[in-house]
């Protein structure tokens, strides 16, 4: 996963990506919406309504992991989440984390959910499950939650929704939407036969031109215009 140009303003867009995730469904009362700077911090949204988000609530975190200032309320509980993701993953740019229903109902098992729909691949080939049901809080749990993601693209929190990963905010907030659309497929799936691994390794070879496309919709469908780099279009 190559990283896109960052935004001039990683503030706005993950505002703007946090009301977006409201408005899809994606997050209620609780989740997270994340950006790294250039400086190798991060803004991370605060525990006010996303829905409602704006630049100036986000909250600034520096590369060592301390809060920027002298704020010390409405930090997410989670921040250190995300700071274990960015430390492991220097491909990631953008972290997104909610609770959309067909992800919390998958949650309370342990089995990744499986692949049966080609836009599921957006959400990654494999979407695995942190199986610890404890809020991620402190260092220890965080480092583990990122080693259950590894080089994965999403991931569910067992009994606790789970999140997405991607260049930008809004590729995590895309791929977190069709993680969605995989877990309710997965829960009630039409009888066929089962693909073959071949046949998706095959299939992925358009999930990054159908990405492109995906975060495009999703822009103007939930949060209206949001500068993003152009890319090839898929063929669909």
């Amino acid at each position: 996963m190559k990283r896109d140009a960052p935004a001039a303003d990683p503030r706005e867009e993950v505002a703007r990506v946090a009301r977006a995730v409201v408005r899809a469904g994606l997050a209620g009362a609780f989740g997270h919406v994340s950006a790294r700077r250039d400086d190798g911090g991060f803004v991370i949204t605060s525990t006010r309504p996303l829905g409602a988000a704006s630049a100036g609530d986000l909250i600034e975190v520096s590369v060592d992991g301390d809060v920027a200032g002298e704020r010390t309320t409405d930090v997410p509980l989670e921040l250190a989440l995300h700071r274990a993701i960015y430390d492991a993953r220097p491909d990631v740019g953008g972290i997104c984390r909610g609770h959309p229903m067909s992800v919390v109902r998958w949650g309370a098992g342990l089995t990744p959910v499986p692949l049966r729909h080609g836009l599921g691949l957006i959400a990654g080939h494999v979407v695995p499950v942190y199986a610890d049901v404890t809020l991620v809080e402190d260092a220890p749990a965080a480092a583990a939650a990122a080693a259950a993601l590894g080089s994965h693209q999403s991931m569910i929190l067992r009994g606790n929704g789970g999140l997405a990963v991607g260049a930008s905010a809004l590729d995590a907030a895309t791929r977190l939407y069709f993680l969605e659309e995989r877990a309710l497929l997965a829960l009630d799936p039409p009888p066929a036969a089962r693909v073959g691994e071949a046949a998706w390794a095959a299939r992925s070879a358009a999930t990054d031109r159908e990405l492109r496309r995906a975060a495009r919709w999703f822009a103007a469908a939930h949060g209206g215009p949001i500068p993003y780099a152009p890319g090839p279009e898929s063929g669909e």
